[in-house]
């Protein structure tokens, strides 16, 4: 996970963008200023981690992905990147929206990924073990062009969880703590494919009927995804025209240490999502205050040169004292796998 919690160490990735959007690779330590709660933190790590999905000249990789095991076996390599496409068919309208947004995801998936990046695609129904990853760019193309947008559709249905939606009524509100559900399934998922920087790119208008349940949903999902180091870039399909109500995902995002982008030009924000995955800083510091409280403790992070722009989690959520003794009791009582003859 982004935040390694252990005894001494947190550690969060940062990323820092010049006015294009473009990652600034030049700053040293002394540049940047960390608080947790407030309380100013030595930086005891510092690295920046660069990757462009290309292969080095001393790689001996096999690009093409044979099976499940194979992709994460790649996904757990340091020099490999990798993106989830969440696809949320319940908040994209059946036309307009559909259409454009699988018009720009086609040109974005056939050229923007480097040739050792992993790209895996899901919507709300999708289960965890149907995903399937891969560096095929006719294969993913040919994904992009069998989506569909269901907002407001409700017949045919697609499965019998749908059906038993119809049946509760309050379709609309069950939809989106469906989509919820996933993208936080969806985080998990990939965080335990790797330890370092995922990204979930999201097509969602937005989400609808959870406005008294939006603190707790929000507050969920966006810990799963901190603690699994996802960075969730949401993308408004509609782009501007017709006035906005805020989205969830905006501060989602924001939490997470993506972005958020609505905006005309879709291409432009599909392939920010890349560029701002190809560099970020890595820092580490030992808390001032070191506590077992299962609490949240927020993180800021700064930069002293100006104009320039700070992305990073929000904070993390420290383990308490229980979950850390439970945690040994159950590493003790695990058993070892039999040996591989």
């Amino acid at each position: 996970p982004v935040f390694r919690t252990g005894a001494e160490l947190v550690r969060v990735d940062v990323a820092v963008l010049d006015s294009k959007g473009v990652p600034v690779p030049s700053l040293t330590a002394g540049d940047f200023e960390l608080q947790e709660d407030g309380v100013p933190q030595e930086i005891q790590t510092f690295q920046f981690v660069e990757n462009h999905g290309q292969v080095s000249s001393n790689d001996d990789v096999s690009l093409t992905i044979r099976s499940r095991s194979h992709a994460a076996a790649e996904a757990a390599k340091d020099n490999v990147r990798l993106f989830l496409i969440f696809w949320d068919e319940y908040h994209i309208g059946q036309l307009m929206s559909a259409n454009r947004a699988r018009a720009y995801l086609m040109q974005f998936v056939r050229t923007a990924f480097g040739p050792t990046d992993i790209v895996g695609f899901m919507d709300p129904l999708t289960p965890i073990d149907a995903i399937s990853f891969t560096r095929d760019r006719l294969e993913l193309a040919e994904h992009v062009r069998r989506l569909v947008g269901r907002s407001g559709v409700y017949l045919p249905t697609r499965s019998a969880v749908e059906d038993a939606h119809l049946q509760q009524g309050d379709v609309e509100r069950l939809r989106s703590e469906v989509t919820m559900s996933a993208v936080k399934s969806a985080a998990v998922h990939l965080g335990g494919m790797r330890d370092g920087r995922k990204s979930i790119i999201l097509i969602s208008e937005g989400l609808r009927g959870i406005q008294r349940d939006a603190t707790s949903l929000m507050t969920d999902l966006t810990r799963a995804a901190n603690d699994n180091n996802t960075a969730i870039y949401a993308i408004d399909p509609r782009g501007f025209g017709q006035s906005r109500f805020p989205s969830l995902w905006e501060s989602i995002a924001a939490e997470t240490g993506g972005d958020y982008f609505r905006s005309n030009d879709l291409e432009q924000s599909f392939r920010k999502v890349v560029v701002q995955s190809s560099g970020f800083y890595l820092l580490g510091y030992s808390p001032n205050d070191r506590r077992l409280d299962g609490r949240f403790h927020k993180i800021k992070v700064r930069v002293k040169p100006s104009g320039l722009e700070v992305r990073a989690r929000a904070g993390y959520w420290a383990p308490s004292a229980a979950e850390i003794d439970r945690a040994r009791t159950k590493a003790v009582e695990a058993e070892l796998p039999p040996d591989v003859i």
